[in-house]
């Protein structure tokens, strides 16, 4: 087969979330001994310059990356209500990125296009013209996430105009999963939503695969010192999260447990965070080595309250031996029970007491990462994933 990979954002390095669940599936497609193009968008948010990405993937994906400016500007953020556009989408649709797409598909022959996101979704008229199968990989339900924000904000302005992109995008999401051949969820709870929303697509939950071989699981020391948190904090809901940590847990925690520690890693960390530093608290900002900070780390916190898909550093922290205490929907999409494999805190009092119970008892703190591990190496293997995604691909053309 040959799979033409179309991504919001460039993929490489494989550093967040995002870039790493696509990343993934190039992984996946190669390791069956399938070819794939890459393109993609390279935004301004996130840009990644030429000279970042290593010539190996280059000549083995035939990558291709072209520059969109997807900063929020005011001015056409408010003329976007004149309209009837998801302006979330809008920011993502470039008619050069559109016309290179067109001209990949009249020179080449692809089995399938494989779309990474809502985000990619303008370009589906597009491709329709040429007759080609498309799959879609939806990596959490967006709407829902804007929803979930929106009902958090207190601003009556701000939420009014998020209230009404929010209908927008879920309007968008909605009809275009309706428009491709098929569609990839990242969990089951993903899939279920999608049907109870009259999506009617065949939709396969496909969840973000790892190569377990390059984790290396360590069991954890008697001695909790260490509590990591790790994400983009140019995302909402981490940052968002993290504050409301530091606010109505941290303090009270550090009360009862003088050498706790708190290190947090994230893109784009905010001046206002390391305003925050203090003898208990190091803001890191971006590291180089994600694997080593969270292997640092005693024990990872995701204080999520906004959001959908799926965490991939959970399952990072799983299969490198870190516990994680995560809220419930931070853990949304992973198989996983709490005090099993999984601790799940959803309030101040519950954080602290959980947290606390780990750092004196070890015994629960070893048993907890094990299960995890386990699950890690049951669930979201990269050969089992890969071999499934394939399978998907397959069922839309009887001839591949």
């Amino acid at each position: 087969m040959n799979i033409l990979q179309i991504c919001y954002r460039v993929p490489i390095p494989a550093k967040d979330g995002g870039c790493i669940a696509m990343n993934a599936i190039t992984e996946s497609i190669l390791l069956q001994k399938h070819t794939v193009k890459v393109i993609a968008l390279n935004t301004s948010k996130h840009f990644i310059a030429e000279a970042d990405i290593a010539n190996e993937y280059k000549n083995k994906t035939k990558f291709e990356s072209y520059f969109i400016d997807t900063a929020i500007k005011p001015i056409k953020a408010l003329l976007n209500l004149f309209s009837k556009q998801s302006y979330h989408i809008e920011r993502f649709y470039s008619k050069e990125f559109e016309k290179r797409i067109e001209k990949i598909l009249e020179n080449e022959k692809f089995d399938i296009v494989h779309l990474e996101s809502i985000y990619t979704a303008p370009y589906i008229s597009i491709i329709k013209k040429h007759n080609i199968k498309i799959i879609l990989r939806s990596h959490n339900v967006e709407h829902l996430i804007w929803e979930r924000l929106t009902k958090k904000i207190s601003n009556p302005l701000k939420k009014a105009y998020l209230t009404i992109q929010t209908k927008r995008l879920k309007h968008f999401e909605i009809e275009a999963l309706n428009k491709v051949d098929g569609i990839i969820s990242i969990s089951k709870e993903d899939t279920r939503y999608f049907q109870q929303k009259s999506i009617t697509k065949p939709i396969e939950d496909l969840s973000f695969g790892i190569s377990v071989k390059n984790y290396n699981y360590a069991a954890k020391s008697s001695c909790v010192k260490k509590i990591g948190f790790i994400g983009a904090l140019d995302w909402q809901p981490n940052y968002n999260g993290l504050l409301w940590f530091i606010n109505t847990v941290w303090h009270s925690l550090v009360k009862q447990n003088h050498n706790l520690e708190l290190h947090v890693a994230g893109r784009n960390t905010p001046d206002n965070l390391h305003k925050l530093e203090t003898q208990n608290i190091f803001i890191h900002g971006e590291v180089i080595d994600a694997k080593e900070f969270i292997s640092e780390a005693d024990i990872l916190v995701v204080p999520l309250f906004a959001g959908s898909g799926i965490r991939i550093k959970i399952i990072e922290s799983m299969a490198l031996g870190t516990p994680v205490v995560s809220t419930s929907i931070g853990m949304e999409g992973i198989p996983c029970f709490d005090e099993n494999n999984i601790i799940i805190a959803n309030n101040p009092e519950e954080f602290i007491k959980k947290i606390s119970e780990l750092i004196v008892n070890n015994d629960k703190l070893k048993t907890v990462a094990k299960n995890a591990r386990l699950l890690v190496e049951k669930e979201f293997n990269t050969e089992f994933i890969s071999q499934k995604l394939i399978d998907f691909y397959k069922k839309f053309n009887s001839g591949l």
